[in-house]
């Protein structure tokens, strides 16, 4: 399916007259998807039906300097549609166009691979991501911080019992006349402290893998965003190029 073209127009354009424009433009779209439903029993959802849908998409291409889209990993060329990563370069040569692979987890390193191979063959920027790992690291996170606070209330709670318990036990010292600094130490003179052993196998290291196959998280993806849209327009690339 092709996406319908929002028709030329300039500062000189009158509301009524782009709206007039827009339609005739939409209808004609239309008789030609009549055509394809007819021939290849082809079904159009309430939404590609309805003309306001496709004027949300017209004017956010417009004013985005990256446009990304978002397909299902399990099979990521179903849900592409080539149609828009061109129009995205007829209103803007500079735009951008981003293949966001969702649902990455459900595919094995090899199979990522695979796709990063033949992707990078075909010229098409893409990126893997998995909603649900983002939404369970969220959740961890989350938790950790509540746990911290937990922690941090029953520390301050039980602070005011270990100080009174602090005074009583340097109370007990004096009376015996011990010094509590002048403890013996079990390491003689000149001994150094064993360092810790580190008990991590070598198979638990991390594997370094191809950089084009990894999941990214929500931070890394921002990022991506960042370095893959084009500088505005007007600005050198070396003001931008903290972002990159």
């Amino acid at each position: 399916m092709t996406v319908p073209r929002r028709p030329p127009w300039d500062p000189t354009t009158t509301p009524d007259g782009l709206e007039r424009l827009e339609k005739d433009a939409f209808l004609a779209w239309r008789r030609g998807l009549a055509e394809l439903q007819e021939n290849n029993e082809f079904l159009l959802t309430p939404f590609e039906r309805n003309l306001e849908v496709w004027r949300q998409l017209w004017r956010v291409i417009e004013r985005s300097d990256l446009v990304v889209q978002i397909v299902d990993a399990r099979n990521p060329l179903l849900f592409r549609t080539e149609d828009l990563e061109r129009y995205v370069h007829e209103v803007d040569g500079d735009k951008t166009n981003l293949l966001l692979i969702n649902k990455a987890d459900l595919m094995t390193p090899d199979q990522r691979r695979i796709w990063a191979e033949w992707f990078g063959k075909e010229g098409i920027r893409f990126a893997f991501y998995s909603a649900r790992l983002a939404w369970e690291a969220m959740e961890g996170q989350e938790k950790e911080r509540l746990e911290e606070e937990e922690e941090e209330e029953e520390e301050e709670g039980a602070g005011g019992l270990e100080h009174q318990k602090g005074e009583r036990l340097v109370g007990d010292l004096d009376d015996l006349s011990i010094d509590p600094g002048s403890g013996s130490s079990d390491l003689a003179e000149g001994d150094e402290p064993e360092q810790e052993i580190n008990m991590k196998s070598s198979t638990e290291v991390d594997v370094v893998t191809d950089p084009r196959t990894r999941i990214l998280t929500v931070h890394e993806l921002q990022a991506l965003f960042l370095r893959e849209s084009p500088p505005p327009k007007g600005i050198s690339l070396s003001h931008t190029a903290t972002l990159t």
